[in-house]
């Protein structure tokens, strides 16, 4: 993920995105059903490094926040993404706090706003690599 994905970055967050070809599972199998047009999905990861938050507590409050973050502006970035990006493809997405102190909600939600374009300009200037079997 971290070395073939696409990275971006608005403070105080940083997201890590890579291309899965949908049709291939985890084992290298298909999973797609003949005959069935399924669309494209996130997967998306939450991350805040004990380094700098030292308490679990506080890193799990970042969490929630984030999720809730992503939560409220999925639709829209999906259907941002959607007009960028094939169909065919997944969407990995891994989302690391990088502040060095607790943020508000208006914070957090501001810097997704900010990143996801930055995030998707990246995606479609790099090219589609399907998973090798």
């Amino acid at each position: 993920m971290f070395a073939e994905g696409r990275t971006a970055s608005a403070y105080p967050v940083r997201a890590w995105a890579l291309e899965r070809d949908f049709a291939v599972g985890a084992e290298g199998g298909s999973i797609v059903q003949e005959g069935v047009q399924a669309a494209p999905a996130f997967r998306v990861a939450f991350a805040v490094p004990k380094r700098r938050f030292k308490r679990a507590v506080d890193r799990n409050r970042i969490k929630r926040q984030l999720r809730e973050a992503w939560r409220h502006g999925k639709a829209g970035y999906a259907a941002h993404m959607a007009e960028r990006l094939t169909g065919e493809y997944n969407l990995d997405l891994v989302l690391l706090f990088t502040g060095k102190e607790r943020p508000d909600y208006a914070e957090l939600t501001a810097a997704l706003d900010k990143l996801m374009p930055k995030l998707l300009q990246a995606l479609s200037a790099a090219p589609k690599t399907p998973d090798a079997p």
